[in-house]
C-alpha cells in the first residue's frame, strides 16, 4: 500500500481519478477505463485501463493481480497496420517463422541453461533473419 499513499500525495488536492466504463467478468475480474483531471480539466496522456483480478479473503475482496495500461503520447497511426499487413504477410508465407515469433523471446537469443550457451539451430536462425529482413524490405 506505500506505492498508493505515495501516489496520493503526489497527486495533491487537485488531481482526481475519473472512472469512465467499469466491466464486470466472471470469478471476481474487472476492467476499469479511467482518466486523470485537475480541477475538472482532463490532463493529456493520463487516459489508462486497468484490469483486475481479485479473490475473496474471509469478507475482504482482494486484488490478486492488476494490469495497468496507460495511454502512450505516441500515436503511430496508420504505420502500424502497414507494419501489421507486411508481417501478416510474411507468416503467411513462411508459417515456420510465425511459430519462432511466438516464442519465448529467451529463446530467440544466446542464454546460459546449466552452464552452457545454448544457440538457436542454423535453419531457425536463417528463417528468423529472412522474416526480419523481408519485413525491413517492406
Amino acid at each position: 500500500m506505500n506505492f498508493f499513499d505515495l501516489l496520493i500525495k503526489g497527486m495533491g488536492q487537485n488531481v482526481k481519478f475519473v472512472i469512465e466504463h467499469v466491466c464486470e467478468g466472471d470469478n471476481f475480474t474487472a476492467g476499469v477505463n479511467w482518466h486523470l483531471e485537475w480541477k475538472q480539466t482532463t490532463i493529456p496522456f493520463t487516459r489508462g485501463c486497468s484490469f483486475y483480478q481479485c479473490s475473496e479473503e474471509g469478507e475482504r475482496l482482494v486484488i490478486k493481480k492488476a494490469v495497468i495500461v496507460i495511454e502512450s503520447p505516441i500515436k503511430p497511426g496508420g504505420i502500424v497496420l502497414v507494419l501489421l499487413k507486411n508481417l501478416t504477410t510474411i507468416f503467411d508465407e513462411f508459417p515456420q517463422a510465425a511459430e519462432l515469433a511466438s516464442l519465448n523471446t529467451s529463446q530467440f537469443s544466446c542464454h546460459r541453461r546449466r552452464g552452457e550457451t545454448m544457440f538457436l539451430r542454423e535453419k531457425e536462425q536463417l528463417m528468423v533473419q529472412a522474416a526480419v529482413g523481408a519485413a525491413a524490405a517492406c
